[in-house]
């Protein structure tokens, strides 16, 4: 990104890595991130939370019947 990093912090994730460089005259950087589901969950309702638990908890109840 040849971006501002306030762009970058908007998305609410957090880089893993990232390198500085220049593209010309440009300084930029190359942002890694490590995306999983949860990261994505931080706008979440108590109600989809719930939900998300409960789902979580039936899926591990029936992983173990026979």
């Amino acid at each position: 990104s040849g971006a501002p990093q306030e762009y970058v912090k908007a998305l609410d994730i957090r880089a893993t890595r990232y390198y500085s460089f220049f593209n010309g005259t440009i300084p930029c950087r190359l942002y890694l991130f490590d995306l999983q589901p949860q990261q994505f969950m931080i706008h979440e309702t108590s109600e989809q939370k719930l939900a998300r638990q409960i789902q979580g908890l039936l899926e591990k109840g029936l992983s173990r019947l026979p």
